[in-house]
Formats: structure tokens, C-alpha cells, sequence
């Protein structure tokens, strides 16, 4: 069919209406915000896959021994008992733990209190022992500068003092011959005159003669001795320091690491005990 003949067959087209304003649609105000979802439903948890869970504490290592446990897939609440361990082994051992952090804190102390009074003694021992010394030190000078010089002086002037006694016994002696030749005294009265003069003149060479061997001894021998002693007086005991100072270094470094152990030990026993109390806390 032609177009012309299918227009002519067509009815012909219906007259529009009127034209007619239509309402406005309803509008929202837009504005940034969330959506809050929330979705009500019943479910459980299952696990994907299974977990063995194992206890392992820092501090106990006792048997556990279960008392209760919750059922695989039960209903557990809020406070229910999900697993129940026998305390009394924990008790046991938190006991004992109690016990060897009071042993602990009391050797500490008692190292401490032991440190102290060490401490002390060696520091007393030690001015004892340096006033020991520098005593030693001025005794060698006092003997080099005054006693030592002035011992010898005195040594000497007995020597002199014997040499005069000797020169004035001679001289009386020569004095006395010299008179007794002018003088019209009888022979027996000169002999005992002369002879008194002569004892005491051999008596004066005697003691001279002793006195220069004193002094010789003196000189040769006591002096050095005398001398030595007293610089060996003062060698040992700056020995006798040094000993004492490297004893007490050694002493002090050996107690200082006993109170390093007793104060190690007293920590590792607080954090034992700590560490057991926490699991008792935890236990019902």
C-alpha cells in the first residue's frame, strides 16, 4: 500500500485539548551527612578454621589441672565460665614465691647494711693507715734533719770532751813534775802526788781511747743502721698502704657485685611473685 492510500484510510487526528499548568514535583533540601545503617538478624560465630589454644604463664610452671570448661558451640553470656583452672597448685606456688621474695629482700637489706658497715671500717682503716705513713715520712725527715745530726754531734763532743780530759791530765801531769822539782817536799809525798797524776792520766787515755772507738762504731755502723731502720720503718708501711688500698678496691668491686646479685635476685623474685599474684587474681 501507497502512502497516499494509507493516509486517506487514516481517521482523522483527534483535536488537542487545551494547554493545562501541572503541578510542581515535591523537592528535598540536599545536604553532606551519613546514612546510618543498622541491620537486625540472629547469627553465630564459627571458625573458619580450628585453633588449639595453649596456657603459657612467665612464672608458674605447674600442672594445670581443669575444673570446668564450656561446651563447643554452647551459649555463653556475660559471666559465664568459660574455663576453670585448679588454683590450689598456683596457691602452692604463690606461697612459696611469697616466701623467697621476703628472703630475697632481707639479704638485700642485710648486704646493704653489710656494705655500709664495710664501707666505713675500710674508710677508717684507710686514715689510720695514711697517718701511719706520713708519721713514717716525718720520723725519716726528723732523723735526717735533727735527730740523726744531733745523736752524732753529741757522739762527738764526748769524744772532745774525753780529748780535753786527756790534754788537762797531761798538762797537770807535766805541771805537777815541774813544782815538785822547786819545791822542798819530801820524795815520798812527790811520788804519791805524781802517781795520783798519772793513774788519772791513763784513766783519761783509756776512756779517751774507748770513746774514739764509740765513735767510729757510731759512725760506721749504729748510725747507717739507725738510719736504714727508720727509712725501713717508713718503706713498709707506705707498703702496708698500697696493700691495704688495692685489698680494699678488690674488697669493695667483690661486695659491690653481691649487692648487684642480692638486688637482681630481689627484683627477679618481686616480678615472680608479681607475676603469680596476677594469676591468681585472674583465677576464680
Amino acid at each position: 500500500m501507497c502512502a497516499a492510500a494509507l493516509a486517506a484510510a487514516a481517521p482523522p487526528a483527534a483535536t488537542a485539548p487545551a494547554t493545562q499548568t501541572a503541578p510542581p514535583a515535591p523537592t528535598s533540601l540536599v545536604k553532606r551527612g551519613s546514612l546510618p545503617l543498622r541491620f537486625d538478624a540472629n547469627g553465630y560465630f564459627a571458625a573458619v578454621d580450628p585453633l588449639e589454644v595453649k596456657l603459657s604463664f612467665k612464672q608458674y610452671a605447674g600442672e594445670l589441672i581443669v575444673n570446668a570448661v564450656a561446651s563447643p558451640g554452647g551459649e555463653v553470656n556475660k559471666g559465664s565460665t568459660v574455663l576453670e583452672i585448679d588454683a590450689a597448685a598456683i596457691k602452692r606456688q604463690l606461697a612459696a614465691a611469697e616466701s623467697e621474695a621476703a628472703v630475697a629482700h632481707a639479704n638485700l637489706t642485710k648486704a646493704e647494711t653489710d656494705a655500709k658497715i664495710n664501707d666505713a671500717a675500710d674508710a677508717m682503716a684507710l686514715r689510720q693507715m695514711q697517718t701511719a705513713d706520713r708519721t713514717a715520712r716525718e720520723n725519716v725527715t726528723w732523723w735526717e734533719q735533727v735527730e740523726g745530726p744531733e745523736t752524732l754531734a753529741s757522739v762527738e763532743l764526748s769524744t772532745k770532751q774525753m780529748q780535753w780530759g786527756m790534754d788537762d791530765s797531761t798538762e797537770e801531769l807535766e805541771q805537777l813534775r815541774k813544782m815538785y822539782k822547786s819545791e822542798s817536799l819530801t820524795s815520798a809525798t812527790a811520788d804519791i802526788v805524781v802517781r795520783r797524776a798519772l793513774h788519772g792520766q791513763e784513766v783519761a787515755k783509756q776512756r779517751l781511747e774507748h770513746q774514739t772507738k764509740e765513735e767510729e762504731h757510731y759512725k760506721d755502723k749504729t748510725y747507717p743502721l739507725s738510719h736504714q731502720q727508720v727509712l725501713d720503718a717508713a718503706a713498709e708501711t707506705k707498703n702496708q698502704l698500697d696493700l691495704l688500698i688495692a685489698a680494699q678496691t678488690n674488697t669493695h668491686i667483690t661486695r659491690e657485685a653481691g649487692l648487684f646479685a642480692a638486688r637482681t635476685a630481689a627484683e627477679a623474685a618481686g616480678r615472680k611473685l608479681g607475676e603469680l599474684r596476677a594469676i591468681w587474681r585472674s583465677s576464680p
